[in-house]
């Protein structure tokens, strides 16, 4: 997440420097539903907007083209320890990560869930609950800087995180390109890639069905591989609870993922609305960035 279900250590890393801060309640009621939530709003309402980044030639990189265009916005909520934030660029929120090559693509909210989580920038433990995290990675994240990081796009917006999406379009597409990620769980033959993707479409209801929180282990396996799941089908005793997980290891579909399109809390209610978008650098977009407060 920002709106990922569930964020490893890894992932969620790094902290500090700029951005706003708690107190600011009266700027977070300036996102009101009774308007467009648009990118000039986020800064009236106490975002700082981020500097494009300078070309090769030293000049300031241009957005793209959205003036005559529809645009939406996407947000999503990182925390990271003060040393790492320093060093890290809040435009590669939405990016490949080195701890994660095989992350393809990234899981954001929407202009709702921006006005929902900057209403909460006071509290950084009520807006990472909201998002989808359990009560005690919150309560072991006290150390770290949270900060709500929102880009422009040109629409239409994606695709809900649905199950249906997962299965029906964005397995596929990774699976076509996993043998170039050239790391674990992918294998380097997209064959075998693309007969995982077609066996957990095929066989969705079971992958669907497993509790992926019990019993609870780490969600990165960097020694799981597609190929031994598959080994087990062709051996008759298919672990679809090694899919279900495999799958947290390639799209962050942790334990509180549940398919509805929304964020499932600790508590089993629902919170921000939520989308897979492919990752990337978001250079050519403008970018803004909330940090939140602890109580």
């Amino acid at each position: 997440m920002p709106c990922t279900p569930y964020l490893p250590d890894a992932m969620a890393e790094a902290g500090g420097g700029g951005g706003g801060g708690g107190g600011g309640d009266d700027k977070g009621r300036m996102l009101s539903r009774d308007r467009p939530l648009t990118f000039d709003a986020l800064l009236a309402g106490g975002f700082i907007e981020l500097p494009l980044p300078t070309t090769a030639g030293g000049a300031a990189a241009t957005p793209a083209a959205l003036a005559s265009h529809p645009r939406v916005l996407y947000g999503r909520l990182i925390a990271k320890t003060p040393d790492n934030w320093a060093d890290f660029d809040p435009r590669r929120a939405f990016a490949f990560a080195p701890w994660a090559p095989v992350k393809a693509r990234s899981f954001v909210t929407d202009e709702e869930g921006v006005r929902e989580l900057t209403a909460l920038r006071g509290d950084a433990a009520a807006a990472l609950l909201h998002v989808g995290w359990s009560s005690q990675d919150v309560a072991s994240y006290r150390d770290r800087v949270v900060k709500l990081v929102v880009f422009e796009a040109l629409a239409p917006r994606a695709p809900h995180a649905t199950w249906d999406h997962v299965f029906n379009d964005v397995l596929p597409a990774i699976a076509a390109t996993g043998a170039a990620v050239a790391a674990p769980p992918w294998d380097a033959d997209v064959v075998v890639n693309r007969r995982f993707a077609t066996v957990l479409r095929q066989n969705r209801a079971l992958v669907e069905a497993v509790d992926n929180a019990t019993p609870r282990v780490t969600p990165n396996y960097p020694d799981a591989r597609i190929a031994d799941f598959l080994a087990g089908l062709a051996a008759g005793e298919p672990d679809w609870l090694f899919a279900r997980r495999l799958l947290d290891q390639l799209l962050y579909l942790g334990d509180l993922f549940d398919g509805s399109g929304r964020t499932r809390l600790h508590d089993g209610t629902q919170g921000v609305a939520e989308y897979l978008v492919e990752s990337h650098a978001a250079d050519d977009a403008r970018v803004a960035v909330l940090e939140f407060a602890w109580r």
